[in-house]
Formats: structure tokens, C-alpha cells, sequence
């Protein structure tokens, strides 16, 4: 159970990572995108828990894809949850 737990929490942070990385880089912007490579410093995590975290904040509506190879963008209801913390 506590496995589990650790195992969604790390998900988690990973995630929120992955947000105010977009947020950080694009001033919060909603008319920037991030390509998910650019995005890999300064959240230190591998391609592929990038691309898993924005395929969950995407279906979240969190973040946009901004088309195949343009990026992400953050969306409204992803600036708010970033400055909500």
C-alpha cells in the first residue's frame, strides 16, 4: 500500500514538474510552447516521463499541444493551478 502511495505521489511531483517548467520558461504565458526536449533540464526528468506528464496535463487541459513538433503551451487553467501553490 505505502508502494503505491510513494508511487503516486512521485507521479505527481513529476507532473507539477513538468507544469511550472512550461510555466518558468514561457512567463506563464498561454502564446509560448515548449518543445518536451527543451524541457528536460530543468526538470531533470528522461524523455519519457516528460512525454507521460504531458499527455496526463494535456488530458487534464492543463497544457495544449500546440501541433506535432511545436510544443506545449500552458493554458489558462494551467497558469492558475501553478499560482494557486
Amino acid at each position: 500500500m505505502k508502494d503505491d502511495l510513494d508511487r503516486v505521489l512521485e507521479k505527481e511531483k513529476k507532473r507539477y514538474s513538468v507544469l511550472k517548467a512550461i510555466y518558468d520558461l514561457t512567463n506563464g504565458s498561454k502564446q509560448s510552447a515548449e518543445i518536451p526536449f527543451q524541457l528536460a533540464r530543468p526538470t531533470g526528468l528522461s524523455e519519457e516521463d516528460i512525454e507521460d506528464a504531458l499527455d496526463y496535463l494535456n488530458d487534464e487541459g492543463l497544457v495544449k499541444s500546440a501541433g506535432f513538433g511545436m510544443g506545449y503551451s500552458i493554458t489558462h487553467q494551467g497558469v492558475m493551478e501553478v499560482e494557486q501553490v
